[in-house]
């Protein structure tokens, strides 16, 4: 391998003070500042591949009307790094991508990893599918590639790293086993690049190294913690990662003062392997990071004073930023989408006129726009308006039983699409419910279900104290049919030791996943699904699938809470109280005897008692002091 650096450098200092005018000016030379780096790598073929190392920026921001008076914004910033990965010495050298991430990518082997922080839950039903979807807490999915620390040790890092990265408790990922598994079929890789051997369903994804002319598989770890609360602890150092952080372009709208006043809030950072070139062997894939933040906002209280049955809202006002919108200096693009939605009726009007307009999206591009001249968006809608038909999968889950001895857990999925569609549900449940398989029970519209009538079938018994239990079905479920799922477990009693400080309150189980793979030849044209983004056909930077491909569309159930066995704490508390007292008065009886020295109230005379214990005592308190 031969690598060629050609790097450009500023010479000279300015010892001047710099207006403001040539700051601008200094950071606009610095968005189009690129690290160039011509290298050759050859392949088995003896072909040799030149590229150019770049480093790009891009911002978007993506605004829904939805139904009841509620508005989704999700903010999109994809930094992306175009480099010979396979030379140790790349991660050492940083421009607009975070140096944080970098290393960490280095030193654990990730291949592709994706970590979410979510409060609320999604309404599936009236707002249709999110853009990412995410269950309540912390979700962290990983494939690694093996290093010779090994799988564990790598896990282990990568869990405390990201737990003092982010200011959160994903230690916890590592130390309390019930929290990780590994899924076969519900997790795939999201990059496009086809460095991943296999994209098939029913393969393990594996990556081939070129030079080495071996294929490697990769590993696959899932944790949720569905517990964590999500505060601007998490939010500070994920800012930090943009290369403008709060300053200006889009984030200047993160507002934690009103980024968590809201009803739903999920902030995501994937990092994966892209193909942007049109080799189709892709020897040089594009690392991409993509930070994500979705918001549901109620705004049914800023009525329109010319239309009441409007709703009127003012970006800038939303998020407490009264200086308008404009570009990040250091980005490549940076735009708004505004959603139209004209098959729903929502009345929806913008102002001022948006830079470009199809049967989609109202498009803002802040190039166009400075610090002299922001962007002040305003945005009016009708407050209630229906989506035009249900959502096409939707899931619940519920406890059944009760006491504090046995329970068990019901999941449905309902298909109200009129096609039939390949479902995935994969529910990893803590050792501490001990599950009997024997119990479990599926059918849809009454039927039951044998081990013969499922695509895939794959169940795990927890280990006590190092594994969870792990149910995994694939199937395909006709249209306007309903899925049900149930099993029986008996709640195991712990030790005090292992219950959370708040042990009444109970236990948290975390969310069931469920993948629907839906053809797109299958989407009518002008339904609600063909509304819904989850496809990110919206970004012009972001390649998650490809059009024509099955698109899975990941659901979550609700969370639960479980109420196990709980030991009477205050016992513990009786029983030292009751042990520190019978102490208290024996040693304190026994030292008054022994120390206290008597006198004759009306002599003022030392008082001699002919008692034994007396004699003893004085011939003790006379060895002591030598007499």
């Amino acid at each position: 391998m031969m690598i060629t650096t050609t790097r450009e450098t500023r010479k000279g200092k300015s010892k001047l003070a710099i207006s403001i005018a040539t700051l601008i000016t200094c950071l606009l030379l610095l968005s189009s500042f690129t690290q160039t780096t011509s290298a050759t790598i050859s392949t088995e073929d003896d072909d040799y591949i030149t590229f150019t190392e770049t480093q790009s920026f891009n911002e978007e921001m993506i605004i829904k009307p939805l139904p009841k008076g509620k508005s989704m914004m999700h903010f999109q910033f994809s930094t992306e790094w175009n480099s010979n990965f396979f030379d140790q010495s790349t991660f050492q050298h940083y421009d607009l991508f975070p140096r944080s991430i970098g290393d960490l990518i280095n030193r654990v082997g990730i291949e592709e990893m994706t970590l979410v922080f979510t409060k609320g839950r999604w309404s599936y039903s009236e707002w249709g599918y999110p853009i990412r979807a995410s269950p309540v807490g912390v979700e962290l999915t990983a494939w690694l590639r093996p290093l010779e620390k090994g799988i564990d040790s790598q896990w282990r890092e990568l869990t405390h790293s990201l737990s003092g990265l982010f200011c959160a408790s994903m230690q916890f990922l590592y130390q309390v086993p019930h929290h990780t598994s590994s899924p076969s079929r519900s997790f795939r890789p999201e990059g496009t690049s086809n460095i991943y051997h296999t994209m098939e369903r029913d393969t393990v994804p594996a990556i081939e190294l070129r030079n080495q002319s071996s294929v490697i598989p990769l590993e696959l770890r899932y944790g949720i913690l569905p517990r964590e609360s999500v505060c601007t602890e998490n939010l500070t150092p994920w800012v930090k990662l943009l290369p403008c952080r709060e300053q200006s372009g889009i984030g200047q709208l993160l507002n934690p003062l009103k980024l968590y006043d809201v009803h739903y809030h999920s902030m995501s950072i994937t990092v994966r392997k892209i193909c942007k070139s049109s080799n189709n062997d892709c020897l040089i894939p594009t690392l991409e990071i993509i930070q994500s933040l979705t918001v549901v906002n109620d705004v049914s209280n800023s009525i329109d004073n010319i239309d009441k049955n409007k709703v009127k809202v003012a970006l800038e006002n939303l998020f407490e930023k009264s200086t308008g919108l404009y570009s990040c200096p250091l980005a490549t693009s940076s735009k708004i989408y505004v959603q139209n939605q004209e098959n729903l009726n929502t009345q929806l009007t913008v102002t001022p006129t948006p830079t470009t307009k199809n049967t989609r999206f109202s498009i803002y591009d802040l190039k166009q726009y400075s610090i002299q001249n922001p962007l002040f968006l305003t945005l009016s809608w009708l407050k209630n308006f229906a989506r035009s038909g249900p959502t096409p999968i939707v899931a619940h889950s519920h406890l059944t039983g009760y006491g504090q001895e046995r329970g068990g857990i019901a999941t449905q999925i309902v298909n109200q699409d009129q096609h039939p569609m390949n479902i995935t549900y994969y529910h990893a449940i803590p050792w501490y419910l001990r599950l009997y398989f024997h119990t479990l029970r599926f059918s849809i519209q009454d039927k039951e279900y044998s081990d013969k009538d499922f695509i895939f079938k794959y169940i795990s018994p927890a280990e006590t104290r190092s594994s969870p239990s792990t149910i995994e079905l694939s199937f395909e479920i006709p249209g306007n049919s309903v899925a049900s799922i149930s099993i029986d477990f008996d709640k195991v009693f712990l030790h005090y030791t292992e219950h959370p400080p708040d042990a009444n309150r109970g236990f948290d189980l975390g969310s069931g996943v469920i993948t629907a793979y839906i053809d797109p030849n299958n989407i009518v044209p002008g339904s609600s699904l063909s509304q819904d983004t989850f496809d990110i056909e919206w970004s012009e930077n972001t390649y998650p699938h490809q059009k024509h491909q099955v698109t899975p569309v990941r659901i979550y159930t609700e969370g639960l809470l479980i109420t196990l066995p709980t030991p009477d704490f205050s016992m513990l508390y009786n029983v030292i109280t009751l042990t520190g007292t019978v102490f208290a008065l024996f040693f304190g009886s026994m030292i008054n005897i022994l120390i206290r020295r008597f006198k004759n109230t009306f002599t003022g005379d030392d008082f001699v008692s002919d008692r034994p214990i007396a004699k003893i005592y004085r011939r003790i308190m006379k060895f002591i002091d030598g007499k």
